[in-house]
């Protein structure tokens, strides 16, 4: 198969310059882009159609790079790849190749900005007679845990249609992912195969992906694709009852402070913070807290940012920010959510959008398992004819560890306008419904449920040390969703982040000072306390 590839990649680098990207494929899952590679010696430059995937550039070393067209070679639909993004068939991949007497070399690919977890992937095919090392660093150039990336292994020539260049018969190969070492395994005596592929799927935001090649025999060459999401796809829009005012898809107001990132918090530390001092946010809780996290803190790392928020800080409340909005303004919302601790009914939280001073016109509720990690939420909703402020609300749920302070992570909040309707007038909900729409959820098996500890959200005393109340029993039980009348189009989806191989229980290992002035109305000359 190897000379095959070589004529056929002397054939494409002939053709390089003429290169026209091809048209988007439809994925089974979803639509994917596949990247639009242009090579040239050692280097290599892709954009992605249709999408707001940053650019990525190429470099190999030693060596050359090249192009291939997707014609003879491709993933389709029924690989495990292909059913995420499509077939790549007519879509262009690189091959990289190690020169005569080197044993190994590197492929560094640098995106022009941070690539959003959860929305992209990339396969390496042709795995046999070498190795091949995945390392990545963050926008911060930081060195990324790789080890859960791995989504699956499969043979792309034991699919139909069959890609020309695979031989006749069934090829049941598969190269062997080694999550320690971080490396994709060919075959030990370096035999050569047709067809041995696998893919993977970053957790966090990426700046640079290495692949390093080792050689284990003969001359070594292998295929990458990569592919994106090409956005969200949401329900068509009732038909509008009257006509909206002036609307502009670029006239809106971002919420204030959405990834957590201010005030900073020391590394790795947590902190309950009076929502006067926390920019942007407001709380509903009692207390007037609002707990952050921030990144590695006992050993959960932002999806985004350096800082994230824990929803259930000393009791059940709820986030929210009154912004303004443009009647007829359809506006496309993403979160990050993720559970705190294990057990079988997972975190429950819900998002909660209405006119400011009102009840919310429309909710929408997850619930996410540990096991799950980090899943990225998206919904649409589009604002009702006469209201100009609307209040955005994220709210904690049932928890896990049964606990109303131990539960729901939330991170990297934003909300964009995507296209202009005409506005529609919305009634409010008359009473509760008892069949909340809940968005869709990974439906993984969650890791056995555990006691949770003291968290350190337990409710802070101005002048004794806090004692953190034992957590309870998880409770079946769900409070019910009002379902309005009249609504606005909503759609959500959930993109799942890969499922670590040890999901970590996240339980309080050091104390933190709450200072005097981040508590409300606490006498002058009280002491700090501690919350451990």
């Amino acid at each position: 198969m190897r000379k095959l590839i070589t004529a056929l990649i002397s054939l494409a680098v002939l053709a390089a310059a003429a290169f026209i990207a091809p048209a988007i494929t439809s994925a089974v899952g979803g639509t994917g882009s596949y990247a639009a590679w242009v090579a040239s010696g050692a280097n290599a430059d892709a954009t992605f159609a249709n999408t707001e995937f940053p650019a990525v550039s190429a470099e190999v070393n030693p060596g050359s790079i090249s192009a291939p067209s997707g014609a003879s070679v491709w993933l389709t639909e029924g690989t495990a790849f292909g059913a995420v993004y499509g077939s790549s068939r007519n879509h262009p991949y690189l091959s990289v190749g190690l020169p005569g007497g080197k044993n190994e070399g590197s492929l560094t690919l640098t995106f022009a900005d941070g690539t959003t977890p959860g929305t992209w992937g990339f396969a390496l095919g042709d795995i046999d007679a070498e190795d091949v090392t995945i390392t990545a660093t963050s926008t911060k150039g930081s060195e990324l845990d790789v080890s859960a990336w791995f989504k699956d292994a499969f043979n792309y020539c034991n699919t139909s249609p069959k890609p020309t260049s695979c031989p006749a018969g069934t090829s049941t190969g598969e190269p062997t992912w080694n999550a320690e070492t971080a490396t994709l395994k060919g075959y030990a005596d370096g035999h050569d195969t047709s067809g041995d592929a696998a893919w993977f799927q970053p957790s966090k935001e990426v700046k640079t992906l290495t692949l390093t090649q080792k050689k284990i025999s003969g001359f070594p060459s292998y295929q990458l694709w990569i592919a994106a999401d090409e956005g969200i796809t949401v329900a068509a829009s009732p038909e509008p009852s009257e006509t909206a005012v002036d609307c502009t898809v670029g006239e809106v107001t971002q919420l204030v402070n959405g990834g957590f990132e201010s005030p900073v918090l020391a590394a790795k530390t947590f902190k309950q913070i009076n929502e006067a001092n926390v920019p942007g946010w407001s709380t509903t809780a009692s207390d007037h807290l609002i707990e952050l996290w921030s990144d590695g803190f006992n050993k959960v790392e932002s999806p985004a940012g350096s800082q994230f928020a824990e929803l259930n800080a000393t009791q059940d409340s709820e986030l929210f920010q009154v912004v303004p909005t443009v009647p007829g303004q359809e506006l496309t919302w993403t979160l990050y959510h993720r559970a705190r601790a294990a057990a079988a009914i997972g975190d429950t939280m819900s998002v909660r959008i209405g006119a400011a001073g009102a009840d919310p016109d429309s909710v929408t509720e997850f619930t996410d398992a540990l096991s799950d990690g980090w899943v990225l939420h998206t919904g649409v909703y589009v604002v009702p004819k006469g209201q100009t402020e609307t209040r955005f609300g994220f709210a904690s749920g049932r928890t896990a560890s049964g606990n109303k302070s131990i539960g729901n992570f939330l991170d990297n909040i934003n909300f964009t306008a995507t296209e202009c309707l005409s506005a529609q007038a919305t009634a409010q909900p008359a009473s509760p419904s008892s069949s909340a729409s809940a968005t869709p959820t990974p439906s993984a098996s969650p890791s056995a449920s555990t006691t949770a500890t003291p968290s350190p959200s337990a409710s802070p005393s101005a002048s004794t040390t806090a004692t953190p109340s034992p957590s309870a029993s998880p409770s079946v039980s769900t409070t019910a969703t009002p379902s309005p009348s009249a609504s606005p189009s909503v759609s959500t989806t959930a993109t799942p982040s890969p499922k670590p191989t040890a999901p970590v229980e996240v339980l309080p290992d050091e104390p933190t000072v709450i200072t005097v002035a981040d508590l409300p109305k606490v006498p002058a000359g009280a002491e700090p306390t501690q919350v451990t």
